[in-house]
């Protein structure tokens, strides 16, 4: 990746961490570490992470909370993954609900973890995108007028369109 992306690895095993940095490190990514709830909210807002790998069952305060905290403190563009051998309907459901982008079940398949962050990453620049271009396109449609007319060549109206405050009737009519 060009520009480093820095992400976040929060997990209370150590060796899942360094696997974890290990693989997405080769992806391209930076990473930072955390091994517990505390220690994740303090090194997101020291580090300006770009994205944040949770694991769900950790000390002090699990996955759901951190992921809720962090989901309040940034907003809802921060990428949240978590990471998580609860792969039961109600841990899922639960994630979604305190904020997730999406969840990684446990084992980690190491091969793959990078490709999967990187799509991660590349959707989320894609919504970036998108929310962009709503609010281009949003002032570009705030700022034509109220009132539109289709003229002919010689300036007789052919077609009006009335915007929503226009107190004169709709749209339509020629004349």
């Amino acid at each position: 990746m060009s520009d480093r992306v820095r992400i976040l690895l929060a997990d209370d095993d150590i060796t899942t961490l360094m696997l974890m940095t290990t693989a997405l490190e080769k992806a391209g990514f930076t990473t930072c570490i955390a091994q517990n709830g505390e220690q994740t909210l303090a090194a997101f807002e020291q580090a300006h992470c770009h994205m944040v790998l949770l694991d769900v069952d950790m000390p002090d305060l699990d996955g759901f909370e951190v992921c809720q905290r962090l989901r309040q403190q940034a907003g809802d563009e921060l990428p949240i993954v978590m990471v998580t051998g609860m792969d039961d309907v109600g841990s899922i459901t639960r994630a979604f609900e305190v904020g997730a982008t999406d969840f990684i079940s446990k084992p980690i398949h190491w091969d793959l973890i990078g490709h999967r962050v990187k799509y991660l990453w590349r959707a989320h620049l894609t919504r970036l995108d998108l929310h962009r271009a709503n609010a281009r396109n949003a002032a570009i449609l705030s700022a034509l007028p109220d009132t539109l007319f289709r003229l002919t060549d010689d300036g007789m109206v052919l077609d009006r369109l009335a915007g929503q405050n226009d107190q004169g009737g709709g749209g339509g009519g020629g004349g």
